[in-house]
């Protein structure tokens, strides 16, 4: 799924939806936590969306999750040790982050 909407969310689909990229939306503030229906989630791309939250425990649902891009937003923090630990590609470069917390992983 490729949504150029600002309410991606808003998009009725099967449970098998592997991919969802939301990026260059504004979504701002934070990543809609209806992201946890998508149960079979492999790859989420939300690149330059203006975020500066993700909700976590929606995202550590989703134990398929191989990818999470959230390159170019506003991020701060990252608890490394709330996401899924199926995530093998995390891209968070060009956000506002100075540390991941937990995991071994340093930027």
């Amino acid at each position: 799924l490729d949504s150029s909407s600002a309410q991606p969310w808003e998009i009725q689909t099967e449970e098998t939806l592997s991919l969802v990229d939301i990026s260059d939306n504004p979504i701002g503030g934070s990543l809609d936590d209806r992201i946890e229906c998508y149960k079979k989630l492999t790859t989420l791309r939300a690149r330059r969306c203006e975020l500066v939250d993700i909700p976590l425990s929606a995202i550590s649902s989703l134990q398929h999750l191989r990818t999470l891009d959230l390159r170019g937003n506003k991020l701060m923090l990252l608890p490394l040790e709330s996401l899924p630990g199926s995530i093998r590609d995390l891209d968070v470069s060009f956000n506002k982050i100075t540390s991941l917390i937990g995991g071994n992983a340093s930027v």
